[in-house]
Order: C-alpha cells, then sequence, then structure tokens
C-alpha cells in the first residue's frame, strides 16, 4: 500500500490516477477493518483508475462521499475539514481528504491497542 499523502506542498500539485487509486484502495480497506469492528460501513471503490480514465462528476462524489461515510460512521469530528465537493479541489482539499484517512487508521490502531485491557479476567488485571 502507497503511503498517504498529506503535505502536498502547493497549487501546483495535480491530482490524478496514483491519487484516486491510493485514497480508493485506502478507503475500502479502513471501511472493511471498520465494519469487522461493528461499525458498519458500505463503501463502493474503484482502484482500477489508470492513466487514460477521465473521472466522472458522479464518481468524484462517490469518492468524497465514501470517506465521509468513514469519518461519519466512525469519528465524525476526523471528517471536519473535508471539502465540500470535488469541484476545484485545491491542494490543501486533496491534503485533509487523506489526513481524515490516516487519522481513522490511527484511531482504529488506538482502539485495538486497549481490546486487551478491557477483555481482561479480572478488573484492573493486565
Amino acid at each position: 500500500m502507497n503511503e498517504m499523502i498529506t503535505n502536498r506542498p502547493d497549487s501546483n500539485t495535480y491530482y490524478n490516477y496514483t491519487d484516486l487509486n491510493r485514497v480508493e484502495a485506502k478507503t475500502k480497506e479502513l471501511a472493511e477493518i471498520l465494519t469487522n469492528k461493528g461499525y458498519y460501513v458500505t463503501v463502493t471503490t474503484k482502484t482500477d483508475w489508470t492513466i487514460t480514465d477521465f473521472p466522472t462528476v458522479s464518481d468524484m462524489n462517490r469518492y468524497l462521499s465514501n470517506v465521509k461515510k468513514l469519518a461519519t460512521q466512525f469519528y465524525a469530528e476526523s471528517g471536519k475539514y473535508l471539502p465540500v465537493s470535488m469541484r476545484r479541489l485545491t491542494y490543501i482539499g486533496a491534503n485533509e481528504i487523506e489526513k481524515c484517512l490516516v487519522y481513522i487508521e490511527g484511531l482504529i490502531d488506538e482502539m485495538s491497542r486497549y481490546y486487551r485491557q478491557c477483555n481482561t479476567f479480572h478488573c484492573g488485571e493486565w
């Protein structure tokens, strides 16, 4: 899995098919993890974008909606800086989409670390 990009430097950075594939793959992965942990999230993703593909408005609405679903279903605060739409996406909006996914993944990891503590045989037992 490619590492998420959360620090695009300026508006000269172009969003392309590799960004779409990376975000869609991470969205799918996180939706599966959350669903397995009891936070049911249904997303429809496309992870085979190519350089010749031209995303439609519907594709981009679905794309952003998937990220918003993850945030809403798990921790809404994580999505507070997401762009309103993909129309005229800025580098700041692109960064925020991937920051949201990184944040959600971090929360899942943190939550998972405490399962053992909460699942002990006796209260306070480690």
